[in-house]
């Protein structure tokens, strides 16, 4: 019986950890997409932070800690496809850089360390079917930061984002705006860290693969069911961060 019970209190401790991090409703739909893969009902919710990161040359790290990396940008056709350093499928790398998009890698002597992706005027979602349109010239939309694991207790995070704020000041952007899944803490930590502010939100509920989807935000559309052969969504990105500034909180 003690056995029992000290799972059961761990699990509660859990529990309710995970709702001070996330907040409650993101809590049951953390653990209903746990069910839903367990017994493979294929029925999934997918929330999502609009945020909107100021651009900033005051980032907290020392130019000789940054100056042990390199930070450059990886052009379409550098690698051959399954041979690009992100780790992600051949056939997302082709579709980022068909949009347009920019890889920004860092690297550690010859050690890949990681990556951003950023483009200008509009972004095509790769995890879900949907458009996210920028709000202005000044903008920038930011997606797929990895840091490799054998990295992330060192200063590569600071550096590559430091050497993706000098480019993105030196073309006259002030905002990189992201979307950041509402049910990864880590995720949301590390946004805060660099000063994010809430600019909307986006619930999705997926049935099936890629067949049914239907969407509820913050943004217009304010809703909207997708389903095979039909457009997916043009979310639009207002500027009304800057009218009310809502810092990236803890707990939703």
């Amino acid at each position: 019986m003690t056995v029992s019970g000290d799972n059961s209190s761990s699990r509660w401790q859990e529990f309710r950890g995970d709702i001070a991090r996330l907040g409650w409703v993101h809590t049951l739909m953390l653990y209903w997409n746990r069910f839903s893969r367990r017994y493979s009902l294929r029925i999934w919710f997918t929330p999502y932070h609009i945020v909107a990161q100021p651009v900033r040359t005051d980032l907290p790290i020392s130019p000789r800690r940054a100056a042990t990396f390199d930070v450059r940008e990886i052009a379409a056709g550098e690698y051959a496809p399954g041979d690009h350093p992100c780790p992600r499928p051949p056939e997302v790398i082709a579709e980022r850089y068909a949009q347009g998009a920019v890889c920004l890698a860092i690297f550690k002597g010859e050690r890949f360390a990681g990556c951003l992706w950023y483009v200008a005027e509009r972004y095509s979602e790769d995890t879900v079917r949907c458009v996210f349109q920028l709000p202005g010239e000044d903008c920038v939309w930011d997606f797929d930061v990895f840091v490799a694991p054998e990295f992330r207790l060192s200063a590569a995070f600071l550096a590559l984002w430091q050497a993706a704020y000098r480019r993105f000041e030196a073309s006259g952007v002030q905002w990189s705006i992201s979307r950041i899944s509402a049910l990864n803490p880590e995720s949301l930590n590390a946004h805060r860290s660099l000063g994010a502010q809430r600019c909307g939100w986006i619930n999705f509920v997926s049935i099936g693969a890629w067949q049914w989807q239907f969407s509820f935000s913050s943004l217009h559309p304010a809703w909207y069911f997708f389903r095979q052969g039909r457009p997916a969504p043009v979310f639009s990105v207002a500027r009304n961060w800057q009218d009310e500034p809502r810092l990236l909180e803890e707990g939703g």
